[in-house]
């Protein structure tokens, strides 16, 4: 319990009054009843002085009048607790409180969770007959552990079970949840008690309408505090060459919160054993990078990490990552004729000169296709030709609606009418006829205008001012995406350039123009080789080893397995799997589902078929961002409540309190407690005065 605060100290001088009753106690005399005797009326008085002892008589009668009046200047001065968690309303009034409490990583800094538990446990504690609580866990994603309850024992058996995780803060779903709660409660009084470090990078403003019901109270149990962190981000992985063997070089980026230059070490561990360490300066505030020798890549799955010397945040000091020597990629290209080698000119070399994955490309003329040809393709891009019909064409579709890739560029030969059979029939398109951006006789062109920076394919160009694509477009083929389609690229005037439908479990891309220099010539800039080694890679499924994905990110597990596949020692890409976490928690994923995990470390991905293969291993890690610990400003939660209540905004207070003094004092009301206590004081006074008064006489 924290100390004692007063809204209104100015009337505690009141307490001066408790002099009164000391001063007539001290002055006040018996008065003797006087007999006038008609035979000495007269004798001359002579007076007469007598000195009296003076001393309080009745000192119970004392003490209750100097109680009464101190107990009514202090409830006139408006007294309250200054206590982080307030004590709850003193009202006769049922209430809904709902806790929220902040389970992400960041909470494990210090002290904070212990502090934390300690904060909810107060809240628990202030319950009172008919109030009833719940107890929300969050972090990403919001979990009330109990229903709303009266039951304050199973509320505190939950909150001891409860633990910081291993995700990032978010504060909307947590506030969203409570709104819920609120909303469907029939108690007259709404409380939310929010007990966070309230880290600035957990408000993304999405809940800036939310509002609560009328009347609600919010309180802020501020854990921030003066902190620093040192977090190991995602491991990149680049491969060369070593003494004429594969070799892999890892370095890993360091990000500092510390307002002062400090230096740490970094370990880089490969199956188990310490490969290097080095010294890493990192600046204030600021981001270093640990760079690690080459060194042979083995075969077979490779698990690693990058470790510093532990800090208060001890979580989010390590990375894992899983990788393998690269796997080649089977690719088919169908081109128009077996003599328009020119055609996949461009295309052929692009692809021979990437590494991870790396392909091996197979040409055939669309006159010369079979079935068979289909057989094992990670990707087949159609280069400027129809879809094939027949029995190719169902075994097209059916790589397709399995999971492979298919990549269409277009070209003269592929008219608008020829989108046509098995193929059409699981990606229906739109095709129209070829836009000639040549004016009046002269040459004209267009450009790529716009592209979804946001997409894997788009990374290598996401710094560049004009998306990357920079060519010359002289021909296009007019396409109407449906529904299920999502354009990825645009040209300057609007047309789609870049189109992905998904398909079964399979990706189709459509480019709608050509890979050739016939109709463009973005395959002499510069842009071309990483551009369709990231589209090529994108359509086939991904990289070819995932080195690790962070917690609460979904991932195919199907998918991943096939990514690892030809490593030589994993699982299929297909059918039921058992996902065992860091701690040992099982979870079953059926057939193409995919899997959120909510630990960082290593999971072990089972196949429970039989005769699948052993197991694959997954690296999960914490987001670094949750390591910056600067508190948030509370003016950025523009969070309103509804009509006629208090908005959170005005409540949460960037000092870190949770409330001012008016609304703490306003919550707690200890005044009119101490007021009719004076009042029962002084109503009781006569009464003792009169019996003192009888007993004398």
């Amino acid at each position: 319990m924290g100390p004692l605060g007063w809204l209104a100290p100015a009337l505690l001088a009141g307490l001066a009054a408790l002099a009164v009753p000391i001063v007539l106690h001290l002055l006040q005399r018996e008065r003797r009843q006087v007999v006038e005797f008609p035979s000495l009326m007269f004798l001359r008085r002579i007076p007469q002085e007598t000195t009296r002892r003076r001393r309080i008589r009745h000192p119970l009668l004392l003490a209750l009048r100097l109680l009464a009046l101190a107990l009514l200047a202090f409830a006139f001065a408006r007294p309250f607790l200054r206590d982080r968690v307030a004590a709850l309303p003193v009202t006769r009034e049922s209430r809904e409180v709902v806790i929220l409490l902040d389970r992400s990583y960041s909470m494990g800094y210090g002290d904070r969770w212990s502090r934390a538990v300690a904060a909810a446990a107060q809240a628990v504690d202030g319950l009172r007959g008919g109030d009833r609580g719940t107890l929300v866990l969050f972090d990403e994603i919001a979990e009330a552990v109990t229903s709303p309850t009266d039951d304050a024992a199973l509320l505190r058996s939950q909150l001891s079970r409860a633990r910081p995780g291993a995700a990032a803060t978010r504060y909307t779903p947590a506030l969203r949840m409570a709104r819920d709660i609120l909303t469907e409660s029939d108690r007259s009084r709404r409380e939310v008690v929010v007990v966070s470090d309230f880290q600035r990078a957990g408000w993304d403003g999405s809940a800036d309408d939310l509002r609560l019901p009328a009347g609600t109270v919010v309180q802020r149990v501020d854990l921030s505090g003066p902190a620093g962190d040192v977090a190991v981000a995602n491991p990149e992985l680049t491969r060369s060459e070593l003494d004429g063997r594969e070799a892999l070089t890892v370095s890993a980026r360091l990000h500092s919160t510390f307002p002062e230059p400090t230096t740490r070490s970094a370990t880089l561990e490969l199956n188990g054993r310490a490969m290097e360490t080095v010294e890493v300066a990192l600046p204030a505030t600021g981001t270093a990078v640990a760079n690690f020798a080459p060194v042979a890549l083995p075969p077979g799955v490779l698990r690693g990490v990058v470790r510093l010397d532990s800090d208060a945040l001890a979580i989010n000091d390590t990375a894992h990552f899983v990788t393998a020597r690269p796997r080649r990629l089977s690719v088919l290209v169908v081109q128009p004729t077996a003599s328009a080698a020119r055609t996949s000119l461009y295309l052929g070399r692009a692809l021979d000169l990437a590494q991870d994955p790396a392909y091996d490309v197979t040409v055939r003329s669309a006159s010369a296709l079979a079935p068979a040809d289909l057989e094992g393709r990670a990707l087949v891009i159609l280069n400027d030709v129809a879809p094939p019909q027949g029995a190719t064409g169902r075994r097209l579709a059916a790589h397709l609606t399995a999971g492979g890739g298919m990549v269409v560029a277009s070209g003269e030969s592929s008219g608008r009418a020829r989108w046509t059979g098995p193929v059409a029939d699981v990606a229906p398109l739109e095709l129209g006829a070829v836009r000639d951006l040549g004016t009046g006789g002269a040459v004209g062109y267009g450009s790529v205008g716009s592209v979804d920076r946001a997409h894997v394919i788009f990374a290598p160009f996401r710094d560049a001012r004009d998306g990357g694509i920079a060519a010359r477009i002289l021909r296009y083929r007019e396409l109407r995406p449906d529904t299920a389609a999502r354009v990825l690229a645009s040209f300057d005037d609007g047309a789609p350039a870049l189109v992905e439908r998904a398909v079964g479990r399979g990706r189709l891309l459509i480019w709608t123009s050509s890979l050739d220099n016939d109709w463009t010539d973005l395959p002499l800039q510069p842009a071309f080789l990483p551009f369709m080694h990231e589209l090529a890679r994108y359509a086939a499924g991904g990289t070819a080893s995932v080195a690790s994905v962070q917690v609460g990110q979904r991932i195919g597990v199907g998918r991943y397995a096939a990514e690892l596949a030809g490593a030589g020692d994993v699982g299929s890409s297909t059918g039921r799997w058992l996902a065992v976490s860091p701690s040992g928690a099982r979870e079953e994923i059926a057939d193409g589902g995919a899997l959120s995990p909510r630990e960082s470390g290593v999971y072990e991905l089972r196949p429970m078929d039989a005769d699948a293969g052993p197991a694959v291993p997954l690296a999960v890690n914490v987001d670094p961002a949750e390591g910056d610990l600067t508190p948030l400003d509370s003016a950025a939660m523009g969070m309103r409540a509804e009509e006629g209540a208090a908005s959170v905004n005005d409540m949460l207070r960037a000092s870190g309190t949770a409330l001012t003094d008016a609304e703490r004092e306003g919550r707690q009301s200890l005044w009119w407690p101490l007021l009719a206590l004076a009042a029962l004081l002084l109503a009781g006074e006569p009464l003792l005065a009169n019996r003192l008064a009888t007993r004398t006489r």
